[in-house]
């Protein structure tokens, strides 16, 4: 055999370093305004009367003269304003309502409530971003490289065999 060198392509595989963008999630604090629902005391003043509100039609008949020139009021009628009727307050604006009261006194209540209030709270919230990160990756690369390859070839060469050859001899044999 005879060595003969050959160019052939081979293949490897080649370690590369590049860099790729990659999603990475940061925590940020963010501050943002809410409403929660307060319980509270609330002091009411009210005014309230001393005295109730009395109808007219309940009181003598003293002081109904005066409404005598009306044509829509009735003395008879004993409804003192009810709803419906016509000849007395408010239907009828010459007809006499209720004596209002003339004293008041102020009364302080206490009452719980709930009351919308703003606060400002801060959360915490997980925002995406791009991060450039070195990753190695193999690719394959083509390259020719120079092999010895043991080559099969005729060679002439000239041997000397021994090779046995026939011969015809002739023997004699005496017998007895």
């Amino acid at each position: 055999m005879k060595p003969e060198i050959q160019r052939v392509k081979l293949i490897r595989q080649v370690k590369r370093t590049i860099i790729q963008q990659k999603i990475k999630f940061q925590l940020k604090q963010v501050q943002r305004k809410a409403i929660r629902m307060v319980k509270e005391k609330k002091v009411v003043k009210k005014q309230v009367p001393r005295n109730i509100p009395v109808p007219i039609g309940e009181l003598s008949l003293r002081n109904l003269g005066a409404y005598e020139s009306c044509g829509c009021f009735r003395r008879d009628c004993e409804c003192t304003g009810q709803a419906g009727c016509g000849c007395c307050f408010p239907v009828c604006d010459c007809a006499p309502s209720m004596i209002s009261p003339t004293e008041f006194e102020e009364v302080i209540t206490e009452e719980d409530c709930e009351v919308p209030r703003e606060y400002i709270e801060t959360i915490t919230i997980e925002l995406p971003v791009l991060v450039p990160v070195e990753v190695v990756i193999e690719e394959p690369e083509e390259y020719y490289d120079d092999v010895s390859i043991n080559v099969p070839h005729v060679v002439e060469i000239e041997e000397e065999i021994m090779t046995p050859v026939l011969v015809d001899k002739m023997i004699e044999i005496e017998v007895p």
